[in-house]
């Protein structure tokens, strides 16, 4: 090896040892290499965002706000009419033990209810006899504390707008259709929900029925005694307060439920 090549060898080997004797002074003797991060302190909880969050709930559609009850219609005597809750009121999930929407959903899909309400507040659940009160939600004007309650179907492929009901088969249409005759089916059926009015109507023989939402002063169910006579109709999409339909839910409104 020529005396050059010798000299820059010793040069690097010089380096190496300078950087390894760093390390070790400063790793192993200082200790620096096994020091640990002091623990931070335990921050507190934070409380969730102000405005609830239904997307621990995937697959279902759901709204902030509830609907808001001083906007109910009147009755005759002036008297706001009340909403109609499931199973007559009082709580699906008890105060305090509905940390999230997600348990007001399954509470309610457990039990076959299409609809669920959770405050996010008291931390409970509960439900509407009619969903199809949600859709007084389309006006902003009648929705009560989005930073409170939350709404949603327990079914996929409906929405809140629709009030957790399809309409997409043709077996039901929004409205009723006066002068052709309608018969009430009673004061047992103001609390009844759209398919059990359905339901009801069906075990009375009727092919089709009409129902009256909580968004009017129902619920309450008629039936149709010539279904016949829905032949051509189509609904009327204007009219939030009814549901006219077939008992068959595979017969078409339209073709008169035949």
């Amino acid at each position: 090896m020529d005396p050059a090549s010798l000299i820059v060898m010793l040069m690097i080997l010089a380096l190496f040892a300078g950087a390894m004797y760093f390390g070790y002074q400063k790793f192993v003797v200082e200790g620096d290499l096994f020091d640990t991060q002091a623990p931070m302190e335990p921050s507190e909880p934070s409380e969730p965002s102000v405005t609830p969050s239904s997307s621990d709930v995937p697959g279902v559609d759901s709204a902030k706000g509830r609907p808001e009850p001083t906007t109910m219609p009147k009755d005759p005597n002036g008297y706001l009419y009340p909403i109609s809750y499931y199973g007559g009121g009082g709580d699906i999930i008890p105060k305090g033990q509905a940390k999230t929407a997600s348990v007001c959903y399954e509470a309610s899909k457990a039990r076959g209810i299409n609809n669920w309400a959770w405050d996010r507040k008291d931390k409970r659940c509960y439900a509407y006899t009619d969903s199809t009160l949600f859709t007084m939600m389309n006006d902003n004007t009648k929705i009560e504390d989005k930073s409170r309650y939350v709404v949603g179907c327990t079914e996929p492929g409906v929405t809140v707008a629709q009030g957790c009901t399809d309409f997409t088969g043709g077996n039901l249409a929004k409205g009723w259709i006066d002068g052709i005759g309608h018969t009430g089916m009673g004061d047992n059926t103001n609390t009844m929900s759209l398919e059990e009015c359905r339901k009801y109507a069906g075990e009375q023989g009727y092919d089709s029925f009409m129902y009256v939402s909580d968004t009017h002063w129902g619920p309450y169910c008629y039936y149709y005694p010539d279904a016949e006579k829905l032949r051509g109709w189509t609904g009327n999409n204007s009219d939030l307060a009814h549901v006219s339909g077939c008992v068959d839910p595979s017969k078409k409104v339209i073709n008169g439920c035949q």
